[in-house]
């Protein structure tokens, strides 16, 4: 092909046809010109598609992580809203009885479910993510801003689960001065019953094999003091106000948020690719 062209131009040359050879050189020139900018369009075309689908294997990646978090918060998020039942119907118990009418037994059942597992955010592709430079690439300002306040919120979470760790120990160890924890059992019979439409009850435990077994025990209180009842039931209701928040607010926003993101996540970035 390039001989081919030269063979034009030496021609006109060689015609004396100096006119025509410079709109040739030029049309040659212009020809060449284009045949680059294609040739730059055919490169960006083949990155952008590499960088398309690198953004979506990232974003298949997060939504996976994402979808894991949401299934162990509704987890978290059930086992606070169970705590914070029992631990409701312990300081109503108390409120209500005198200390000489109170049992061990129904103290210890009362307190024992008082707490949550411990949150297991799937991080991984989010920090890869970051990392990489991927995230600039996602060129959409309410993802980011949604993905970096999710972070956030996630570690303050963790802070907040320190703060509840601290309040349930505080709160064991002040109940375990009046309530003796030394009964013989396989496992904890859950005494919350979750009706059809989600709502959930303490249920009556007083003919369930189970619990009449470890009642029968005869285990009685190591100090009958009310005092120090009261300043066990004290830091219980302390806890039961962070589960409250816990339940009905935080961990209700961290699904709603994950949610949102893997929404715009596969509308925009997997579903197109």
């Amino acid at each position: 092909m390039i001989k081919f062209f030269r063979h034009i131009r030496y021609n006109l040359m060689e015609q004396n046809k100096t006119g025509k050879y410079f709109k040739y050189a030029i049309g040659e020139i212009i020809l060449v010109v284009i045949g680059i900018l294609i040739a730059l369009q055919v490169s960006n075309w083949n990155e952008e598609r590499k960088q398309r689908a690198q953004i979506a294997t990232y974003a298949k990646a997060l939504v996976a992580d994402l979808k894991e978090d949401i299934k162990k918060v509704k987890i978290i998020k059930r086992q606070a809203r169970v705590s914070h039942l029992v631990l409701d119907s312990l300081t109503n118990y108390s409120r209500n009885l005198d200390i000489k009418e109170m049992t061990n037994f129904d103290l210890f059942i009362l307190s024992i479910d008082d707490g949550y597992k411990p949150f297991s955010w799937n991080r991984a592709s989010f920090e890869e993510i970051k990392s990489s430079g991927v995230l600039n690439y996602f060129k959409n300002d309410s993802l980011v801003n949604l993905l970096v306040k999710y972070e956030a919120f996630t570690k303050h979470m963790d802070l907040d689960y320190q703060q509840d760790i601290e309040a349930k120990l505080d709160a064991r160890r002040l109940m375990r001065k009046v309530v003796n924890y030394n009964y013989k059992y396989d496992r904890i019979l859950t005494i919350v019953k979750f009706d059809n439409d989600d709502s959930l009850r303490i249920k009556d435990y007083s003919n369930i094999k189970g619990f009449i077994a470890m009642k029968q025990q005869k285990i009685d209180f190591i100090d009958r003091d009310r005092a120090k009842l009261d300043e066990a039931i004290n830091a219980y209701v302390e806890l039961k106000s962070y589960l409250k928040v816990r339940y009905n607010a935080e961990l209700p926003r961290l699904i709603k948020d994950a949610e949102k993101i893997i929404q715009i996540l596969e509308d925009n970035f997997i579903k197109s690719y």
